[in-house]
């Protein structure tokens, strides 16, 4: 990544003895200084606005590509406090000619564009927002035009964004500058092209199929679609799921977050299989529940972090024995809920490895609302991320529920949340539970096709170990000790990419209760993505 500075001085990365560091050099081919010469991996140099200083990107704290400064006279480097928090990754920075330091970084798991002014010292200003990544930016000469480069359709092309800071990203424009898939041909001129105004265009983010297998409940199979425009201001999402007498269904999302207050629109159709029991256990009849629901949602975000949400809601339950004795019927129910949202949660590409982040849900239907359900849910939920290493993270997450009044609903605990139990083993209207995991690298850098499917690219292997407990329940007054159900076992994480294009985690676990019920068999479950 060689880069002009002043009286024709050149920054580049060399490599010697298999170590890549930073050196100054000149036009004539000579190296002049070695900046760096240490065991860790510098890459992508550019110098400062004033020339007395060169930036570089390396892993040299914890593991993660962090940017950091240097004197060109040589010396001590010290890390330049880019974003927010340290469990992130930088590539391309660019400094502009009042100093500006312009840089993507996947604080979110995602790369998008930043900027950061190390004469302020502030937080960066995040300036996009887009679900594809932003890669390789430059800013033009005048500061007031960042190009970049940007996935979609097969194929990269460079945008431009009209740059000024106090702009919220809705307001920002793009224009697609030229199609680089047929880079290479002896045709193609580089110097021959029309900038075109931007127009939102869909593309797809991400799409995956799954089949599943849970040794209580069989197998199960879905799929997930999501698409938006390169300026996520809107974005749809589909998603569908089939567990053998468990759960069959599938939603339909839209979210546009062009206006301060954002909003969408959530359909869904669900049936939910269910058992009853006698006193001594034996099943006593077998239901399911169908329900279809609407519900718009809108977001006030208070900042990157911090939102509130209102949700308006309507649902028709239908409630059906297909074998023994029971009440069938249905429900309307129309609601108003409330949340409150933070998340600060840090990734490694598609896992989270650092922060928090706690939701409080609360929900309200009433016959005023021209339904015929009265009750009122309050859900918390936090998630705890101890960072260890760049691949080695405890996971740690509690969750609390109780619902109200008339009408009070009931939470089920079983299946992957509390594994070792079958689903819909244990439910109530009030419960509580927690998940511990510890998550470590077993295979960092596997690079594998998987034979006959050569679509299919594992790129690292995890391990996991894992405790799960859980309490659900309707009365306080009878809940004793032996209440409290606790699952413990492993598994493994394949993080792969589909067509070397759409990251999955492909999820193993082996889970087995503790309190000695149902003969204590192992469980076995194979799903996407992590539990939590």
């Amino acid at each position: 990544s060689p880069s002009f500075g002043p009286a024709n001085e050149i920054v580049f990365i060399g490599v010697k003895d298999g170590k890549s560091d930073v050196y100054i050099g000149n036009i004539k081919g000579e190296v002049t200084t070695r900046l760096t010469n240490d065991r860790y991996d510098e890459t992508e140099a550019d110098f400062s606005a004033g020339g007395e200083g060169v930036y570089y990107v390396s892993e040299r704290e914890n593991g993660f590509r962090q940017l950091y400064r240097i004197s060109k006279a040589g010396g001590k480097s010290e890390r330049a406090e880019a974003p927010n928090g340290n469990n992130y990754n930088i590539s391309g920075p660019v400094i502009s000619a009042d100093a500006k330091i312009f840089y993507t970084a996947d604080c979110n798991g995602i790369y998008n564009l930043y900027m950061y002014d190390p004469l302020s010292r502030v937080k960066a200003s995040v300036l996009s927002d887009i679900k594809g990544g932003i890669f390789t930016p430059d800013i033009s000469p005048d500061g007031k035009k960042i190009v970049f480069s940007y996935f979609e359709n097969s194929s990269y092309n460079l945008y431009l964004m009209d740059f000024t800071k106090e702009k919220e990203l809705s307001t920002v424009t793009f224009e697609p500058g030229m199609d680089l898939s047929g880079y290479g041909k002896k045709d193609y001129n580089l110097t021959n092209f029309q900038i075109v105004p931007y127009k939102p265009v869909f593309s797809m983010d991400l799409i995956y199929f799954v089949l599943g297998y849970d040794s209580t409940a069989g197998l199960l199979g879905g799929g997930y679609l999501s698409l938006s425009d390169i300026l996520g201001e809107n974005s749809f999402d589909f998603y569908g799921l089939a567990v053998k007498e468990y759960q069959t269904g599938a939603q339909f999302a839209y979210r546009n977050t062009a206006f301060r207050i954002n909003f969408g629109l959530l359909i869904s159709t669900w049936r939910t299989y269910g058992t009853t029991l006698y006193l001594d256990d034996t099943i006593a009849g077998k239901y399911y529940t169908e329900e279809n629901q609407l519900t718009v949602p809108f977001t006030y975000p208070f900042d990157r972090n911090t939102r509130v949400e209102l949700l308006v809601n309507s649902y028709i339950k239908d409630h059906f024995y297909y074998e023994g004795n029971g009440r069938n019927y249905r429900t309307i129910t129309n609601s108003l809920g409330l949340a409150f949202v933070f998340d600060k949660l840090t990734y490694n590409i598609d896992s989270p490895c650092g922060g928090s982040a706690f939701a409080l849900n609360v929900e309200r239907a009433d016959y005023v609302l021209w339904g015929t359900q009265k009750f009122l849910n309050v859900e918390a939920e936090d998630q705890e991320y101890l960072f260890i290493d760049k691949e080695t993270t405890v996971a740690f997450r509690i969750y609390a529920g109780t619902s109200l009044d008339t009408h009070a609903g009931y939470f089920s605990l079983g299946a992957e949340l509390l594994r070792g139990y079958p689903s819909g083993a244990y439910t109530g209207s009030n419960v509580l539970l927690s998940n511990i995991e510890l998550r470590f690298s077993l295979i960092e850098k596997a690079d594998v096709s998987v034979w006959p499917a050569g679509w299919l690219l594992i790129k690292k292997v995890k391990g996991v170990l894992f405790c799960d407990q859980g309490i659900a329940f309707n009365n306080y007054t009878y809940v004793g000790p032996g209440d409290l159900k606790n699952g413990i076992g492993a598994g493994l994480r394949l993080h792969t990419f589909i067509w070397q294009s759409f990251p999955v985690i492909l999820r193993f676990d082996a889970a087995l209760r503790t309190d000695g019920g149902g003969n204590a068999r192992p469980v076995y479950y194979l799903g996407l993505g992590n539990v939590f």
